[in-house]
């Protein structure tokens, strides 16, 4: 699957990752060519896939997918929570404050970065960082 770079609050595609882009997100984005307001769609999916990925390298694989839910805090601030559980059977959780200069990537090599991205396991942090997944 082709990468989709999104930068909150705007995004840049071309050619077939705009193509793609439109048909997984067409509520988020508007038009393709252009720079676009990006909704919490496209950071959901991406926050949900390289979470994935930071649980497992934290060494807490986790048992199927985060499920993602967005909260536009203001127009220029987002706050993606992701819930899920370890192979072991217990809860985890992802909590990534997104500002207009994060970005949001996802497909086959996702992250997130430029934000403050906290991870737990049982209510015991596991990681804090600035940037999970293929950073």
């Amino acid at each position: 699957m082709p990468l989709t770079h999104v930068k909150r609050g705007r995004t840049r595609r071309t050619g077939a990752a705009c193509a793609l882009t439109t048909l997984v997100a067409a509520v988020a984005l508007t038009g393709c060519g252009t720079e676009d307001l990006v909704g919490g769609g496209v950071a959901r999916t991406g926050a949900s896939q390289a979470g994935k990925a930071a649980f497992q390298a934290a060494g807490h694989p986790l048992k199927g997918k985060l499920t993602c839910s967005s909260d536009d805090t203001s127009d220029s601030r987002m706050v993606v929570t992701c819930t899920g559980t370890t192979e072991d059977g217990e809860p985890a959780k992802m909590t990534a404050d997104l500002g207009t200069d994060s970005q949001v990537v996802s497909g086959d090599n996702p992250k997130v970065r430029g934000a403050s991205i906290t991870g737990t396991v049982g209510g015991r942090q596991v990681f804090k960082k600035d940037c999970i997944g293929n950073c």
